[in-house]
């Protein structure tokens, strides 16, 4: 499974030069693939990580990777929320309470870091994006 998570980060990394709705596709790839994978990979809970490093690469000057990285923290929030097909209530909420326990405040102050790193910014093309449906 690792080379998955690999392959879908590589593709999602070179998110900026694809259309929407392929990035859109990917992110959401990469987050039901880490719901999944969440106890057979310590890989995938890393994902947080992985978000932080592209919001860091997009404030260094290359926004459409903030963007991305947004973008990541958000559907990754609502995949974890939302009951998988063919999974069993019980295995929806080991895992959506394990990302709670894990994951869920380190993502919740990176997004509040990122949207006030965003707020200083005079970007207003890349503010009007962030605040976009899409990114929701």
């Amino acid at each position: 499974m690792q080379q998955g998570h690999d392959g879908c980060c590589c593709s999602c990394s070179r998110g900026p030069g694809l259309e929407p709705f392929v990035t859109t596709s990917l992110v959401q790839l990469l987050c039901r693939m880490t719901k999944l994978c969440w106890y057979e990979e310590d890989q995938y809970r890393k994902i947080v990580d992985d978000a932080s490093q592209l919001l860091e690469k997009g404030a260094a000057g290359q926004p459409g990777l903030y963007l991305l990285g947004l973008k990541l923290l958000s559907m990754l929030v609502s995949e974890m929320n939302q009951p998988t097909p063919g999974r069993t209530l019980t295995q929806h909420r080991k895992i959506a309470v394990a990302f709670r326990d894990q994951s869920l405040l380190k993502t919740f102050a990176l997004s509040l870091s990122a949207l006030k790193q965003l707020q200083g910014t005079s970007d207003l093309k890349l503010k009007e994006q962030v605040m976009s449906p899409t990114v929701r």
